[in-house]
C-alpha cells in the first residue's frame, strides 16, 4: 500500500483498471467522491475486461 493511502483524508480519485499483456494494471485518477454509481461502473467495466480476458486464454487452450 502506498504511503498517500495511508494518509488521513479522503481519496480524490477514482480506480482506473485495465488488462494488458495478462496483466491487470491500476491507476488512479479524477475526482469522484461521493459518485458511487461511476465508481460501480469502473470496477464492473474491469471485471468484463479480466473475464474477456480468462476466456480468451481458454478459448487459446482448447484449440489445437
Amino acid at each position: 500500500m502506498s504511503d498517500s493511502l495511508k494518509e488521513e483524508g479522503t481519496p480524490e480519485s477514482a480506480i482506473m483498471i485495465a488488462v494488458i499483456n495478462k496483466e491487470v494494471h491500476v491507476a488512479y485518477s479524477l475526482d469522484l467522491t461521493g459518485k458511487y454509481d461511476d465508481i460501480v461502473d469502473i470496477l464492473e467495466t474491469a471485471a468484463m475486461m479480466v473475464l474477456a480476458e480468462q476466456e480468451k486464454e481458454q478459448s487459446n487452450l482448447s484449440v489445437h
